[in-house]
């Protein structure tokens, strides 16, 4: 699956085992993948249909060093919320959230606070099920998409060639 960067395995944000309790285990596929060196080459432009309606999602496609296409999509939702979500075909590899009120699955439910990044584990994928566990992320104030998909990809070390601003 390509080399892993060991050098974030002991950084907080990188290494998410120490967010899980026994008996689970971080996916170690997604974890080459999004360990791997990752660089977004295309970004989609944001189209209005209507003056009155929301923007649609920025996309960017990301390729692994492997030549894998990895898909980033984020956006906002109504109630003022940044959402950037990064996937691998069907399967979600991690997910931003800003809002608030998370409780990851373990007992007894432990909550974590305002932003987080959430990320599979081996018996709570991030796709198929309503619960999966994220760790807090010191996120700055969002105030655009872009400034959310922006960071992420600062988090997961995507290099970005070039992100257009929107109008």
């Amino acid at each position: 699956m390509g080399t892993l960067r060991h050098d974030c395995w002991n950084l907080m944000s990188c290494y998410v085992q120490q967010y899980l309790p026994a008996g689970d285990s971080p996916v170690l596929d997604i974890e080459k993948i999004v360990h791997s060196t990752m660089r977004a080459l295309a970004v989609s432009r944001r189209r209005r249909r209507r003056s009155f309606l929301p923007p649609s999602p920025i996309e960017l496609l990301v390729f692994t060093e492997e030549g894998r296409q990895l898909n980033l999509i984020g956006y906002q939702r109504k109630g003022g919320d940044f959402f950037v979500e990064l996937h691998y075909r069907e399967t979600e590899l991690r997910a931003l959230h800003t809002h608030d009120g998370h409780r990851n699955p373990d007992p007894p439910k432990t909550p974590v606070k305002g932003c987080h990044m959430h990320f599979p584990s081996t018996k709570f994928p991030l796709l198929y099920r309503r619960s999966s566990y994220a760790y807090e992320i010191s996120c700055p104030d969002f105030y655009e998409a872009t400034d959310s998909v922006q960071f992420f990809c600062t988090e997961l070390d995507i290099i970005v060639d070039a992100m257009q601003l929107y109008l």
